[in-house]
């Protein structure tokens, strides 16, 4: 799933508590029954002196339900820990259905009777009820059941099986937070049915555990996708805080009145301005939060711009020609040098300019419709296919030159490519020798067998052809690599010149300051595999840093030379012949293309890629 920053980290946050909360879940009841076995006072004690207790078997279906949920805590679990997780929920759900049928049917459960029975009747009623309070309760029974059947929906992998799973541990958590509701606000009718079984407060609280546990566990999915969406951990947090304040507030207020801290009165008061205040405090830390959160996407925003830019720049430099296409609208929305210098596009600027109409300007003959029908294919491609081509450009005088070209579809929505992207490569050259092979070898055949000989070397240029375009289909599909790839492996050397310790030269500025700027201040800031290797470095960090003064091994007068005819032509010079000094202190001449880069009307930086290497 595409996740932001803030949303990993607050899925990460959420799994970390729902393993915490599966642990405090187990161990509540196993520290019950075993406080219940040492010292009754205790086990009073630790249920918070209520008028009932957790049953023992409540207790230990509690503690395997969540032992089930640990097994299966990561989303990757092993089928056989899936199935042990199964197995423990068919028990606890055979055990709740028995419960609930002998209970409807006012019939004693065998069960506990036989196994728990002095631990049962060892429990007086501090309430007078018909029916003996250290029972397992119904409302247990159906907690086991919710809980026990989400997680077996949860292993069936379903998506829309997903949403139930989820929807019965909301209603867990709903009911369970309603039973502890009742015994903080003391609320009688939880005790006056004399016919009701009652859940301990113990086993509301390890239900409430359960249920968020199991939600936790699995945030990005169903209905907890949609809850947290972007948000960061604390914002989440924050929303079931709403359902616990109340709750302590609550206890306050009715603790500080039966103590006689307080009038009734006065608690109600306190409690509405703790609200109040609480409320506020909330409130103003949410929107901290969001402030800070404003701040990390803009900056965000800023880098991905540059990185943009920086990405548009090396394409536009690629010796491949690059075409992107949006689907929807079927225009062209980039176009590189070497995209334009290939079709020799007289129309003006593509951008913009609808596919159709440049493929017409373009391509004729019995290879125009299949051109005008790919994009449609390319929409339907799945993310991991490619549409290769061969085709014919034509003019007025016929047939001008072969282009083979790969096409790949991104950005997808639904299934559906919404862009194209197309790689073209120029294999004129290579098209024409090999029709003209192919023809010369057919007529030797005919005319003389004896020329067997001769016909075999044919065979072996047409092989090696063969092997050439394959070659060229290679690095067609090499050039559709990601950008840093395609910078790293590129076969010509590519490298970037900064500015160090100034944010960049003022192109306003007279010649001679921006000579002395650029001579003072630049330096190899990138270099690719290429270049690293032609000037006999193992790594670019060997190279990355030296001054420009001392890479360009030129005499001072020539490097001013050199120098001034790139700010005169504009920040740009092409073919143009330099000497650079490898490591090992040596000349090399190169023939190079250099390409300033202008923000805010600021030399920023500059591209150059070597053409030729001597």
């Amino acid at each position: 799933m595409p996740v932001s920053i803030e949303n990993k980290q607050t899925v990460t946050t959420l799994i970390a508590l729902g393993k915490t909360f599966t642990l405090v879940a187990f161990f509540i009841p196993i520290i019950g029954l075993l406080l219940r076995a040492v010292s009754f006072e205790l086990f009073e004690l630790y249920s918070f002196n209520q008028v009932v207790s957790q049953n023992p078997l409540s207790a230990i279906c509690y503690s395997m339900i969540a032992l089930a949920i640990w097994i299966i805590r990561n989303e990757n679990a092993s089928l056989a820990n899936k199935i042990i997780c199964n197995s423990i929920c068919f028990l606890i759900l055979l055990i709740a259905g028995i419960k609930l049928i002998t209970y409807f049917m006012d019939q004693p459960f065998v069960l506990e009777e036989v196994l728990f029975k002095e631990q049962i009747y060892q429990v007086k009623s501090k309430v007078k009820k018909e029916v003996n309070v250290n029972l397992t309760s119904p409302i247990s029974a159906f907690f086991f059941i919710a809980l026990c059947t989400s997680l077996l929906l949860n292993n069936f992998g379903n998506k829309e099986i997903y949403k139930i799973s989820q929807f019965l541990n909301y209603g867990t958590g709903l009911g369970a937070i309603l039973v502890i509701y009742s015994y903080v606000y003391k609320i009688d009718d939880l005790y006056a049915a004399s016919y009701i079984i009652p859940i301990s407060l113990n086993s509301a609280i390890v239900a409430l555990l359960l249920s968020i546990a199991i939600l936790f566990l699995r945030p990005h999915k169903g209905s907890m996708k949609t809850l947290i969406g972007q948000n960061s951990t604390q914002i989440v947090l924050l929303r079931f805080l709403a359902f616990f304040i109340p709750l302590l507030l609550g206890w306050l207020k009715i603790k500080g009145e039966n103590n006689g801290l307080y009038s009734k009165n006065m608690g109600t008061a306190l409690y509405a301005s703790a609200t109040f205040c609480i409320s506020m405090f909330l409130l103003g830390w949410k929107s901290q939060i969001q402030s800070k959160l404003r701040g990390v996407r803009q900056k965000n925003e800023e880098r991905i711009e540059k990185d943009r830019e920086r990405l548009k720049n090396i394409l536009e430099l690629s010796p491949t020609s690059i075409s992107i296409i949006d689907l929807d609208t079927q225009k062209f929305i980039f176009t590189n040098r070497a995209f334009r210098q290939l079709f020799s596009y007289k129309g003006g600027e593509i951008r913009n300019k609808k596919y159709r109409d440049v493929v017409k300007t373009l391509v004729a003959g019995i290879d125009e419709d299949k051109i005008l029908n790919r994009l449609e294919l390319i929409k339907n491609l799945k993310e991991d296919e490619s549409n290769e081509m061969t085709y014919g450009v034509y003019n007025k005088e016929g047939l001008a030159s072969w282009i083979i070209t790969r096409g790949i579809g991104f950005d997808y929505k639904n299934g559906k490519a919404r862009k194209a992207l197309i790689n073209s490569l120029n294999i004129s050259k290579e098209k024409k020798l090999q029709l003209a092979l192919e023809r010369q070898s057919a007529q030797i055949e005919q005319t003389n067998n004896k020329l067997k000989e001769s016909n075999d070397k044919l065979r072996d240029i047409q092989l090696n052809l063969e092997e050439k375009i394959k070659e060229r289909i290679n690095e067609i599909e090499e050039s559709n690599r990601a950008c840093k790839d395609f910078f790293e492996e590129s076969f010509d050397g590519i490298l970037r010149y900064g500015l160090k310790d100034i944010e960049g030269v003022d192109t306003s500025l007279p010649f001679k300051q921006q000579l002395k700027l650029i001579e003072k201040h630049a330096y190899l800031a990138e270099a690719n595999k290429k270049l690293t290797h032609d000037h006999g470095y193992k790594s670019a960090d060997e190279l990355v840093g030296t001054p420009l003064v001392d890479f360009i091994a030129m005499s001072s007068k020539e490097k001013l030379k050199l120098l001034l005819r790139f700010i005169r032509n504009g920040y740009k010079i092409e073919n143009t012949p330099t000497i650079h000094r490898n490591k090992a202190g040596e000349k090399i001449r190169v023939l190079v293309n250099i390409t300033g880069v202008i923000d805010n009307g600021l030399l920023v930086s500059a591209w150059s890629t070597e053409l030729k290497f001597r």
